[in-house]
């Protein structure tokens, strides 16, 4: 007997549905997600030039909430959530006992006792588990948010046109806008041109038209997985389940990472979860994250190099932008500096690659 796993429709479901002409959908944490609007080299260029929406609504959002909501966040992550002052929002990681990630994602300090953690991690359960005992609240609010990505080098022009935003945000800004009935946060990700407006479900659709009639003169366009995906590889950003296994997922010891995989050094004088193993844990002969190229595609498996297994590969993607194929890896750290050689696997047979930049671990 089969069994069909029910899925879920976004709060922005309605538009993105008027949008997606190709009707190529994915399936992300139990949501739909358009996979294709138009085309990928469409929205590739719109993110690379232009502006794009995005639907990312389908991540896990938790709530945190009472007198102890700092420290346990302090206590579960490897980041000291209590020093996060309100309005602001940084990455982060956990850790299970043995000092091996279990997942990432992003803590947003709404206010003095009051967290939002966004991952695409499923690990509630394991998080509900280590509040016992903690004066704290935590829930599952992922169906009463929405989440619109606003990325390109317009991004912030048409942020600015629909009147949401009024001033510069550096990276784990967050600022809140009052926009008729609508209560809404802008958050800065990373360095780049892209931010995130978090909102109430039931003010998705308006928000998302209010910021489409205000771009659309400028050539607004939305983007969809497909595209967010080879924008992700191509900046390097390591995505769990795709790039590395959460710890509790894993089948086999060297799918275990621990923090200083993703290039995060962890203070191991904190007390959080997970800190007395790290502290005996060695870190000398891991795999490397890397960002891989070459003149033609790649696809996940197997690296070489001098006749010798040196990798893998986790991620492809075809950059119409650079005209060669990216990719990101893990390899051994002799094949890990710039420039270095190795064999991928290709569509027709083998490959040379070379190692163009670290990986990182930043939210994807």
């Amino acid at each position: 007997m089969s069994i069909t796993r029910s899925l879920n429709a976004t709060a922005l479901h309605a538009r993105t549905a008027d949008l997606c002409t190709t009707n190529r959908w994915v399936e992300d944490s139990g949501f739909t997600v358009p996979a294709t609007y138009s085309s990928v080299r469409e929205e590739h260029g719109l993110l690379a030039q232009r502006a794009a929406l995005s639907d990312l609504s389908a991540r896990q959002v938790w709530l945190f909430k009472g007198a102890d909501a700092a420290s346990f966040l302090s206590f579960a992550t490897l980041h000291d959530a209590a020093a996060l002052t309100p309005a602001r929002a940084l990455e982060t990681y956990w850790c299970d006992d043995a000092g091996f990630v279990r997942g990432k994602g992003t803590i947003l300090r709404r206010e003095a006792n009051v967290f939002e953690l966004m991952t695409r991690v499923r690990d509630l359960a394991w998080m509900l588990d280590g509040s016992e005992g903690f004066d704290i609240e935590v829930r599952d609010i992922t169906s009463e948010r929405a989440a619109v990505g606003v990325s390109g080098p317009l991004a912030a022009a048409l942020l600015s046109e629909a009147a949401l935003l009024s001033k510069e945000l550096h990276a784990g800004d967050v600022v809140e806008v009052q926009w008729r009935a609508s209560r809404l946060s802008v958050l800065k990700r990373g360095e780049d041109a892209s931010y995130e407006l978090l909102l109430p479900a039931e003010d998705a659709i308006l928000v998302w038209d209010r910021l489409w009639r205000a771009g659309r003169p400028t050539g607004l366009g939305v983007a969809g997985a497909d595209a967010l995906e080879i924008i992700r590889i191509e900046q390097g950003r390591l995505k769990p389940g795709a790039d590395w296994l959460p710890a509790q997922a894993a089948v086999a010891d060297e799918e275990l990472r621990l923090p200083s995989d993703f290039g995060v050094n962890a203070d191991l004088t904190r007390r959080f979860n997970g800190v007395d193993a790290l502290r005996r844990q060695s870190t000398n002969g891991r795999p490397i994250p890397v960002q891989l190229v070459a003149n033609g595609a790649m696809a996940p498996g197997a690296l070489t190099a001098k006749g010798a297994g040196a990798g893998r590969v986790t991620s492809t993607a075809w950059s119409e932008a650079r005209d060669e194929a990216v990719a990101l890896a893990w390899v051994d750290a002799s094949v890990s500096v710039v420039g270095a050689t190795v064999i991928a696997q290709g569509p027709g047979g083998p490959i040379e690659a070379r190692v163009a930049m670290a990986a990182q671990g930043r939210a994807a």
